[in-house]
């Protein structure tokens, strides 16, 4: 989520990165889950109707094609976006993060070394991370300045749509800037 940079990292800087990686991957993977498990109903939904048309046959002949159909399709899209293996990836990364945060939180008199080492384990995470949803890490981000009671200036506005959408599309086109961004231009 950050660029890579060869300089160590300092204790709190490690520290809100963490933050704001566990609350991200615990969105995405609660998304992910939500979703997998509506897919699962809808299957199970459609299938268990299908049944009752072939005990009961109380629909016309063309629902029983449309809803074989229907079960067909729902079950591809599971296939195809996989949204349980996605889930299984931003769970173990939201671990990892946690884990993280927890080495460095414990240890408060951290000497260059231990530095050094968090900041290749935390570089370590970022390289395993799948392509960032902008929205959601500015969401994150506000999450992780209202918890560490920052300066309303570090807030990023975002806008009803990437609110309601922001684990759904990357919006990689769109500028998130906070409030002294925007009043510097």
């Amino acid at each position: 989520m950050n660029k890579v940079t060869t300089e160590i990292l300092s204790r709190p800087d490690l520290l809100t990165d963490c933050e704001r990686s566990v609350r991200y991957h615990q969105a995405r993977a609660r998304s992910f889950n939500t979703r997998y498990l509506l897919i699962q109903f809808i299957v199970f939904a459609l299938a268990g109707a299908n049944v009752v048309h072939l005990i009961e046959a109380w629909l016309p002949e063309w629902s029983a094609a449309f809803l074989w159909a229907a079960v067909s399709v729902l079950a591809l899209c599971g296939l195809v976006f996989n949204p349980v293996e996605k889930h299984t990836l931003h769970k173990s990364l939201y671990h990892g993060f946690t884990v993280l945060h927890g080495k460095i939180m414990a240890n408060p008199n951290a000497d260059d070394k231990m530095l050094t080492e968090w900041t290749k384990e935390i570089h370590s995470l970022y390289a395993d991370e799948p392509p960032v949803y902008r929205a959601l890490l500015a969401h994150c981000d506000n999450q992780v300045a209202i918890a560490l009671g920052a300066d309303k200036g570090f807030f990023v506005k975002l806008k009803w749509h990437q609110l309601l959408f922001r684990n759904f599309w990357p919006f990689q086109g769109a500028e998130f800037l906070n409030q002294n961004q925007v009043h510097q231009q």
